[in-house]
Protein backbone atom coordinates (compact mmCIF):
# COMPACT_ATOMS: atom_id res chain seq x y z
CA UNK A 1 0.00 0.00 0.00
CA UNK A 2 2.84 2.04 0.56
CA UNK A 3 4.72 1.51 -2.77
CA UNK A 4 1.46 2.66 -4.00
CA UNK A 5 0.65 5.90 -2.80
CA UNK A 6 4.78 6.63 -3.33
CA UNK A 7 4.12 5.57 -6.83
CA UNK A 8 0.85 7.86 -7.36
CA UNK A 9 2.97 10.86 -5.37
CA UNK A 10 5.58 10.39 -8.32
CA UNK A 11 3.53 10.09 -10.84
CA UNK A 12 1.45 13.31 -9.68
CA UNK A 13 4.52 14.76 -8.99
CA UNK A 14 5.80 14.02 -12.92
CA UNK A 15 2.59 15.87 -14.35
CA UNK A 16 3.10 18.72 -11.88
CA UNK A 17 6.71 19.22 -13.11
CA UNK A 18 5.09 18.60 -17.17
CA UNK A 19 2.03 21.40 -16.18
CA UNK A 20 5.18 24.14 -15.02
CA UNK A 21 7.25 23.20 -18.20
CA UNK A 22 4.45 23.77 -20.65
CA UNK A 23 3.54 27.11 -19.09
CA UNK A 24 7.50 28.18 -19.26
CA UNK A 25 7.50 26.94 -23.10
CA UNK A 26 9.82 24.24 -21.64
CA UNK A 27 7.51 21.21 -22.83
CA UNK A 28 8.43 17.89 -21.78
CA UNK A 29 10.16 15.68 -24.85
CA UNK A 30 8.39 12.39 -25.68
CA UNK A 31 9.14 9.25 -23.90
CA UNK A 32 12.41 7.80 -24.87
CA UNK A 33 11.25 4.31 -24.44
CA UNK A 34 8.67 5.09 -27.98
CA UNK A 35 11.61 5.75 -30.13
CA UNK A 36 13.29 2.91 -32.48
CA UNK A 37 16.21 1.51 -31.19
CA UNK A 38 19.01 -0.16 -32.75
CA UNK A 39 21.75 -2.21 -30.57
CA UNK A 40 19.63 -0.76 -27.36
CA UNK A 41 20.02 2.53 -28.16
CA UNK A 42 17.60 5.59 -29.09
CA UNK A 43 17.34 7.17 -32.52
CA UNK A 44 17.96 10.15 -30.45
CA UNK A 45 21.34 8.56 -28.69
CA UNK A 46 22.51 7.65 -32.33
CA UNK A 47 21.84 10.92 -33.70
CA UNK A 48 24.35 12.09 -30.77
CA UNK A 49 26.94 9.55 -31.41
CA UNK A 50 27.05 10.33 -34.61
CA UNK A 51 27.30 14.35 -34.32
CA UNK A 52 30.39 13.42 -31.87
CA UNK A 53 31.69 11.04 -34.16
CA UNK A 54 31.74 12.52 -37.35
CA UNK A 55 35.02 14.90 -36.27
CA UNK A 56 36.70 11.96 -35.60
CA UNK A 57 35.52 9.28 -38.22
CA UNK A 58 36.48 5.71 -38.43
CA UNK A 59 34.63 2.71 -36.64
CA UNK A 60 32.82 5.00 -34.42
CA UNK A 61 31.24 7.25 -37.25
CA UNK A 62 30.21 4.01 -39.46
CA UNK A 63 28.28 2.37 -36.68
CA UNK A 64 26.50 5.04 -35.84
CA UNK A 65 25.97 5.62 -39.77
CA UNK A 66 24.82 1.73 -39.89
CA UNK A 67 22.69 2.01 -36.83
CA UNK A 68 20.75 5.36 -38.10
CA UNK A 69 20.57 3.75 -41.88
CA UNK A 70 19.18 0.10 -39.90
CA UNK A 71 16.18 2.19 -38.06
CA UNK A 72 15.42 3.64 -41.60
CA UNK A 73 11.71 4.65 -41.90
CA UNK A 74 10.58 4.24 -38.67
CA UNK A 75 12.50 7.46 -37.71
CA UNK A 76 10.73 9.89 -40.00
CA UNK A 77 8.58 10.96 -37.84
CA UNK A 78 10.35 11.51 -35.14
CA UNK A 79 12.61 13.67 -37.29
CA UNK A 80 10.24 15.41 -38.33
CA UNK A 81 8.80 15.98 -34.52
CA UNK A 82 12.16 17.16 -33.83
CA UNK A 83 12.88 19.26 -36.54
CA UNK A 84 9.75 21.25 -35.89
CA UNK A 85 10.99 23.48 -32.99
CA UNK A 86 12.28 27.53 -32.85
CA UNK A 87 13.91 29.49 -30.58
CA UNK A 88 11.25 30.97 -27.62
CA UNK A 89 11.74 34.69 -26.69
CA UNK A 90 13.79 34.17 -24.25
CA UNK A 91 16.16 31.75 -25.44
CA UNK A 92 16.65 34.01 -28.59
CA UNK A 93 17.48 36.93 -25.52
CA UNK A 94 20.26 33.91 -23.85
CA UNK A 95 21.24 33.10 -27.58
CA UNK A 96 22.22 37.13 -28.27
CA UNK A 97 23.92 37.95 -24.95
CA UNK A 98 25.98 34.72 -25.42
CA UNK A 99 26.81 35.48 -28.84
CA UNK A 100 27.41 38.97 -27.36
CA UNK A 101 30.53 37.43 -24.83
CA UNK A 102 31.58 35.15 -27.43
CA UNK A 103 30.33 32.18 -27.06
CA UNK A 104 26.55 31.41 -28.48
CA UNK A 105 23.43 29.52 -26.78
CA UNK A 106 21.68 26.75 -28.80
CA UNK A 107 18.97 25.26 -26.53
CA UNK A 108 18.72 21.43 -26.53
CA UNK A 109 15.54 21.14 -28.12
CA UNK A 110 17.52 23.06 -31.40
CA UNK A 111 20.77 20.84 -31.36
CA UNK A 112 18.39 17.66 -31.47
CA UNK A 113 16.42 19.69 -34.52
CA UNK A 114 19.78 19.85 -35.98
CA UNK A 115 20.92 16.27 -35.64
CA UNK A 116 17.38 15.52 -36.81
CA UNK A 117 17.60 17.35 -40.23
CA UNK A 118 20.91 15.73 -40.63
CA UNK A 119 19.72 12.76 -40.09
CA UNK A 120 17.95 12.62 -43.82
CA UNK A 121 21.52 13.04 -45.18
CA UNK A 122 21.75 9.16 -43.93
CA UNK A 123 18.77 7.80 -44.82
CA UNK A 124 18.21 9.75 -48.21
CA UNK A 125 14.70 8.30 -50.13
CA UNK A 126 14.63 5.86 -47.14
CA UNK A 127 12.55 8.54 -45.25
CA UNK A 128 10.49 9.54 -48.00
CA UNK A 129 7.28 9.31 -45.39
CA UNK A 130 8.76 12.50 -44.34
CA UNK A 131 7.78 14.68 -47.07
CA UNK A 132 3.70 15.48 -46.24
CA UNK A 133 5.19 16.34 -42.29
CA UNK A 134 7.91 18.61 -43.73
CA UNK A 135 6.38 20.04 -46.51
CA UNK A 136 3.88 20.87 -43.71
CA UNK A 137 6.56 22.33 -41.62
CA UNK A 138 7.63 24.98 -44.78
CA UNK A 139 4.03 26.42 -45.20
CA UNK A 140 3.48 26.81 -41.59
CA UNK A 141 5.91 29.58 -40.81
CA UNK A 142 5.52 33.18 -42.39
CA UNK A 143 9.16 33.71 -41.51
CA UNK A 144 11.87 32.01 -42.38
CA UNK A 145 12.88 30.67 -38.76
CA UNK A 146 14.97 27.52 -37.73
CA UNK A 147 12.52 24.63 -39.00
CA UNK A 148 11.44 26.26 -41.73
CA UNK A 149 14.95 26.18 -42.94
CA UNK A 150 15.84 22.79 -41.74
CA UNK A 151 12.86 21.68 -43.56
CA UNK A 152 13.64 22.79 -46.74
CA UNK A 153 17.16 20.91 -45.98
CA UNK A 154 15.71 17.94 -45.13
CA UNK A 155 13.67 17.50 -48.18
CA UNK A 156 16.69 17.91 -50.78
CA UNK A 157 18.81 15.25 -48.44
CA UNK A 158 15.92 12.99 -48.85
CA UNK A 159 16.69 12.95 -52.86
CA UNK A 160 14.39 13.29 -56.06
CA UNK A 161 11.36 12.81 -54.02
CA UNK A 162 11.62 15.15 -51.52
CA UNK A 163 13.26 17.71 -54.37
CA UNK A 164 10.02 17.31 -56.31
CA UNK A 165 7.76 18.72 -53.44
CA UNK A 166 10.02 20.93 -52.89
CA UNK A 167 9.59 22.06 -56.73
CA UNK A 168 6.50 22.38 -56.11
CA UNK A 169 6.42 24.86 -53.46
CA UNK A 170 8.93 26.66 -55.47
CA UNK A 171 6.40 27.19 -58.23
CA UNK A 172 3.70 28.36 -55.50
CA UNK A 173 3.47 32.40 -54.70
CA UNK A 174 1.74 31.51 -51.57
CA UNK A 175 5.02 29.61 -50.29
CA UNK A 176 6.20 31.57 -47.50
CA UNK A 177 9.36 33.02 -48.28
CA UNK A 178 9.23 31.49 -51.73
CA UNK A 179 12.84 32.90 -52.89
CA UNK A 180 15.04 30.97 -50.01
CA UNK A 181 13.01 27.91 -51.32
CA UNK A 182 14.03 28.64 -54.58
CA UNK A 183 17.78 29.25 -53.57
CA UNK A 184 17.87 25.92 -51.69
CA UNK A 185 17.32 23.94 -54.40
CA UNK A 186 20.57 24.77 -55.82
CA UNK A 187 21.84 22.31 -53.51
CA UNK A 188 19.81 19.68 -54.81
CA UNK A 189 22.38 18.49 -57.55
CA UNK A 190 24.26 16.86 -54.87
CA UNK A 191 21.84 14.69 -53.42
CA UNK A 192 20.41 13.25 -57.26
CA UNK A 193 17.17 15.39 -57.29
CA UNK A 194 18.58 18.08 -59.93
CA UNK A 195 15.80 16.61 -63.01
CA UNK A 196 13.13 17.23 -60.50
CA UNK A 197 14.67 21.16 -59.94
CA UNK A 198 15.38 22.31 -62.95
CA UNK A 199 11.84 22.13 -64.36
CA UNK A 200 10.52 24.47 -61.52
CA UNK A 201 13.24 26.67 -61.56
CA UNK A 202 13.11 27.14 -65.86
CA UNK A 203 9.81 28.04 -64.55
CA UNK A 204 10.57 30.74 -62.11
CA UNK A 205 12.55 32.55 -64.93
CA UNK A 206 9.75 33.71 -65.94
CA UNK A 207 8.50 34.94 -63.26
CA UNK A 208 6.95 38.51 -62.53
CA UNK A 209 8.94 39.07 -59.74
CA UNK A 210 12.69 40.40 -60.03
CA UNK A 211 13.67 38.73 -57.24
CA UNK A 212 12.13 35.17 -58.10
CA UNK A 213 14.28 35.40 -61.52
CA UNK A 214 17.29 36.16 -59.53
CA UNK A 215 16.96 33.70 -57.24
CA UNK A 216 16.05 30.86 -60.01
CA UNK A 217 19.51 31.83 -62.29
CA UNK A 218 21.67 30.93 -59.11
CA UNK A 219 20.18 27.47 -58.41
CA UNK A 220 19.99 26.76 -62.01
CA UNK A 221 23.86 28.08 -62.24
CA UNK A 222 24.89 26.29 -59.07
CA UNK A 223 23.20 23.12 -60.84
CA UNK A 224 24.86 23.17 -63.81
CA UNK A 225 27.97 23.69 -61.94
CA UNK A 226 27.15 20.62 -60.10
CA UNK A 227 26.59 18.85 -63.31
CA UNK A 228 30.26 19.78 -64.79
CA UNK A 229 31.91 18.90 -61.76
CA UNK A 230 30.26 15.09 -61.80
CA UNK A 231 31.19 14.90 -65.68
CA UNK A 232 34.70 15.55 -64.69
CA UNK A 233 34.55 12.87 -61.97
CA UNK A 234 33.61 10.44 -64.57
Amino acid sequence: MKLLVKQLRANCLLGTLCAVAAVLGIGCSPATNSEPRYNGRTLSEWLAEYEAAEKIGGTRETNAITAISAIGSNAAPFLVEWINVSYTKSERILDLVGFAGGKSYTPPRLARANRAMRAFQILGTNAAQAIPGLTNIVMQYGELNEAAIDARYALVYIGAPGVAALSTLATNQSTPCRIETIQILGASGRTGGSDEAKPALTNCLSDSNSHVRYAAECALAELTREDERRAKGK
